[in-house]
């Protein structure tokens, strides 16, 4: 019998609830339709030792930028899915603590699907050659990237209509370095909309936004966009 959301029994949960709820459990998924965003301020070095140290089945997107997290140990992994097709199930950015990324060499994941993000941590060239045989479609560079990126090579999410809703917003650039609308439209982003984790997953790897972001009335506790080096208004 497998219990999804590992028993949680509320509707909706935070990350921070899924990772300790699901902690020392063989099978972690979430509720059909509904995905978890774990990011580096969701949880502690245990939590998340204690989170993967006897998982088997994992499906979850788990980032991790900027962080003081040393290690990510997932030894009895058998299966690993994101949460979403299309996106990494664990990428790990930026992290100049990183000294351990521990997976086996034979795990399985669903064919096409780019499971690593991997750059700029401090991991031993051996664990990064070890993800590139596991996954060879994924991005995995290793302390120092390959070249400088330019703004060419920057990802763009580019909204050129209007109807969206907020979430839809986050879905469609989460990720994205370059975030703004195209001529004659304006971006906005509620904290009534959307979660904290989303509000942080839509920053995490922007450089450049042209956007509105309100947050009032609302339970965040943060607000991380430690990439952004240019924030214009979504109206003058």
């Amino acid at each position: 019998l497998v219990i999804l959301a590992c028993g949680i029994k509320k509707e909706r949960y935070t990350a921070h609830e899924f990772v300790v709820a699901c902690a020392n459990k063989k099978v972690i998924k979430p509720r059909p339709g509904y995905s978890v965003d774990i990011t580096e301020d969701c949880c502690s070095q245990k939590e998340l030792d204690d989170f993967c140290a006897k998982a088997e089945v994992l499906e979850v997107c788990l980032s991790l930028s900027n962080s003081i997290i040393r290690s990510l140990k997932c030894p009895n992994l058998k299966t690993l899915t994101p949460c979403q097709s299309g996106r990494p199930a664990i990428k790990l950015q930026d992290n100049d603590k990183l000294r351990e990324f521990d997976i086996p060499d034979n795990i399985y994941y669903p064919k096409g699907e780019p499971i690593f993000e991997v750059s700029r941590n401090q991991l031993p060239r051996s664990t990064i050659d070890k993800l590139k045989r596991i996954c060879p479609i994924c991005t995995i560079e290793g302390s120092t990237p390959s070249s400088e990126t330019t703004k060419e090579e920057m990802t763009k999410c580019e909204v050129g209509y209007t109807d969206y809703s907020d979430k839809e917003l986050v879905d469609l650039c989460a990720g994205k370095q370059i975030i703004e609308p195209k001529k004659g439209y304006y971006l906005t982003l509620n904290s009534s909309k959307v979660s904290e984790d989303d509000m942080n997953r839509l920053c995490r790897n922007a450089v450049r936004m042209e956007i509105c972001i309100i947050i009032e009335h609302s339970k965040y506790k943060s607000l991380r966009c430690p990439n952004l080096k240019e924030l214009k208004p979504c109206r003058p």
